[in-house]
């Protein structure tokens, strides 16, 4: 596996030490992540594999469905052949089954980075709503006992100032007809959907709004802001700002979502929404560059090319979540700070892309 992986591990640890006696909840339960090589989702098969290695005794089944195959480029490679994980190879924008007796039910299949869900609207759409409704209608015929809908802070859209950070209460403001359309609002009607099976039938849903989460097991081409700054930083190249680089995110490192995110699935209130994410660091895309082209051991260079980029047409000015109802409700405080996160960050693809080819 690598000394790549034990970053990853490192970080499943931590997770692991902070909400053991709430991960006990799934020893000897079955459950099914979808869009399972996603950057968040993938956490949820290291935590498991650690889980049924170093502390479960009756051991959790995984199934993991992704829309490619696994191979032995992707960082969940280890995994194949693991007796107690099993991937499937499922394209949930279309038909797909899914054979009962699953206790927790995770749909994380999505495209998530700008890039490339502006150039896959369609599928984007229907991996949100026909994958939402397949498992929704699955759960009118099998008990289960928890479904976890990752749905995305991007449905907030570009708040005024008096609502940031933002409270899941905020309905957001969004353009439908925009080119981000096709994510943001796929992911607002499976909200809706969610909802309604919960108020008409009372389906356990519990629906989650990552915001800016960040970490290792990114792809390079990845697109999104940081993993792009990233990439430009490893290849020696000058970190290319796409704008004026004043935008300003709330990032949260993907140990500290994922407390939150296994918090939610196993002890959160059935029919709420939970920001997941970190309200403490805010900082602009410049400002962000800045560290992560210090944290490189390169002199890297900073260019602002102020451009009329597609994908970021729309894009906030501000996002930041409230995290008042998550940190509340689970007595949480995140622990990894931005600059710790990115280090991190940077030293799993310095470790990983020197034998792997992760596209």
């Amino acid at each position: 596996m690598g000394k790549a992986q034990n970053i990853i591990f490192e970080d499943v640890e931590l997770i692991i030490s902070r909400i053991k006696n709430t991960l006990k909840l799934l020893e000897g339960k079955k459950i099914l992540v979808t869009g399972a090589a996603g950057l968040i989702p993938s956490y949820f098969l290291d935590t498991i594999y650690l889980l049924n290695k170093k502390y479960f005794t009756k051991k959790c089944e995984l199934t993991a469905y992704n829309h490619h195959n696994i191979d032995e480029n992707n960082r969940l490679f280890y995994l194949k052949g693991d007796k107690n994980i099993f991937f499937k190879t499922v394209d949930v924008s279309k038909a797909y089954e899914i054979e009962a007796g699953y206790d927790y039910i995770i749909h994380a299949a999505s495209k998530a980075s700008p890039g490339d869900y502006i150039k896959n609207p369609i599928e984007t759409i229907d991996a949100n709503v026909k994958g939402s409704e397949t498992i929704l209608k699955y759960m009118l015929k099998n008990q289960v006992k928890s479904y976890l809908y990752l749905s995305s802070g991007e449905i907030y859209g570009n708040p005024p100032s008096e609502m940031i950070p933002t409270r899941e209460s905020y309905i957001g403001s969004t353009n439908h007809l925009s080119e981000r359309s096709c994510y943001v609002e796929s992911k607002r009607f499976s909200e809706t959907m969610a909802i309604n099976y919960f108020k008409k039938y009372n389906i356990p849903v519990k629906l989650v709004r990552p915001v800016h989460v960040y970490g290792p097991g990114i792809r390079l081409n990845d697109g999104r802001v940081w993993a792009h700054f990233i990439k430009n930083a490893y290849e020696g190249k000058a970190i290319t700002i796409l704008s004026d680089g004043k935008a300003s995110r709330g990032f949260c490192y993907i140990s500290d979502a994922m407390v939150q995110l296994w918090d939610v699935l196993l002890l959160g209130k059935n029919g709420q929404v939970y920001n997941i994410g970190n309200d403490s660091e805010e900082i602009s895309i410049k400002e962000l560059a800045k560290i992560i082209a210090e944290l490189f051991d390169k002199n890297i260079r900073i260019s602002i090319e102020n451009r009329d980029v597609l994908y970021l047409k729309d894009s906030p000015r501000r996002s930041c979540p409230n995290m008042t109802k998550t940190f509340t409700e689970f007595d949480l405080k995140n622990k990894i700070s931005i600059k710790e996160g990115l280090e991190r960050t940077i030293k799993w693809v310095k470790l990983f892309y020197k034998t792997n080819h992760y596209d």
